[in-house]
Order: C-alpha cells, then structure tokens, then sequence
C-alpha cells in the first residue's frame, strides 16, 4: 500500500524519492536524494525500490553521461549490499523482474542482468547489433527491437525458441523532424501477438503479425498499397 513518488527541484536539478503510507504520512528513512542527473526509479513486486542516475548527464537529441549507476534500496530507504553498481556511459534504465533482478543495456550494446545482491547473473551479457532499451513481455522474456530484427532472451542470456526474427527491412520508421533517430512502430494483441511495421526504404511497407514463437501468424502480413 505504500505510494513513491519522484521529487525534483526547479532550481539546481535536485531529485528525490518519497514514500507515503496509505494516511499520506511519509515512511521512516524516506525521502531518499539521489545524486547525478536524469535520474529514475521503479519498485519490484517486494516493495524493493530500483533506482538509477547519470553522473555528467548532458541532454540534447539523447542521453549522453559518462557513468550510469543503478542501485537498490529497502522499505526503509536503505541501500541493500552489493549495491550501487556502474556501467560506464549512458545505459539504459532497467527493467525489473519479479524476483527483484534487473537487466538493462550498456552503451555499448551488451545486455547486462544483476540479482539482488547486485552480482552477474550466470549467462550474462549477450551482446545486441546496437543499444537497445529492453521491455519484459507478460511471461518474463526480455525482447528488443533492433533496426532489422526482434531478439527475445531468457534470463540466462539466452535466445528463446524461435527467435531472433530478422526482418527483409527495416523497423524503424521514417523520422519526424529528426530523421537520424527514427523508433520502431510495434503493438502487442491477444496472446501476446506482436505487430511490426517493416519499411523497405522506398516505398513499400509490410505489417508483420509474430506469435510468441517468431512465427508468422497465418494470414499476414499485410502489404500496405501505398505509403
């Protein structure tokens, strides 16, 4: 029942994390002031607070630091041991899994997954084609979307069956007012079905339908007849 909140500061970038209990009281040994910039936070099933800042953060078009850290804090606003750890440059924030373990992208490409105890978990990293910010789907397999395919991985560091997908183009569609940092245009159905839009880099474009498996689901994809 506990509710946390980000605090920043108007003046002098100052951020902090507060949590409420259920009579809007604050919680002993919070808030809690992090230190760095663009900094973020997210709360595991436990009540275990994952939070994560970059020191010498600049922000232009993107995010560039010379260190991200990542640590974890208790009920109490106190950093766990094994806690904080670093990944040099601009990382990505982590997604959480339910067991309180995290995983995110270095700069540099490699997916990275720590335990509570914030060591390596076995099986890790697993080096990506470019940085990509993971998600969790709704079973606990981590997936990415790169330029030209979909990687899938366990918590092993390990391709899950059927995947990777790679595409006969690309994911990533034509930029607004800023065409060198184009995204990919996704969607995720019913049983966990996800949908693509695969760019030529002409004129022709496919929406792709793969079930969990990378398989295509049977009647697509569909050929966009124009545009």
């Amino acid at each position: 029942g506990t509710v946390y909140v980000s605090v920043t500061t108007s003046q002098g970038g100052g951020y902090a994390i507060q949590a409420l209990a259920s009579d809007g009281s604050s919680r002993s040994g919070w808030p809690v002031v992090l230190a760095g910039g663009a900094q973020g936070f997210d709360v595991a099933l436990d009540g275990t607070v994952v939070a994560w800042w970059y020191e010498h953060a600049t922000m232009e078009i993107v995010l560039d630091a010379s260190r991200t850290v990542f640590t974890m804090l208790d009920a109490k606003g106190r950093t766990l041991p094994g806690w904080p750890r670093g990944s040099a440059g601009a990382a990505s924030g982590p997604v959480v899994w339910r067991d309180g373990s995290i995983y995110y992208v270095s700069a540099g490409g490699k997916v990275w997954g720590h335990d509570r105890t914030g060591e390596i978990i076995h099986g890790w990293p697993y080096a990506l084609p470019m940085p990509i910010a993971p998600s969790l789907r709704d079973d606990g397999l981590l997936i990415f979307l790169a330029d030209s395919g979909v990687f899938v991985l366990d918590r092993q560091g390990r391709d899950a069956p059927g995947w990777p997908y790679r595409t006969g183009g690309t994911l990533m569609a034509p930029g607004c007012d800023t065409p060198g940092w184009p995204y990919p245009m996704s969607a995720v159905g019913s049983h966990g079905v996800m949908y693509l839009a695969v760019w030529d880099g002409t004129s022709a474009a496919n929406i792709l339908a793969l079930d969990p498996q990378g398989r295509s689901v049977r009647g697509w994809p569909y050929h966009v007849p124009v545009g």
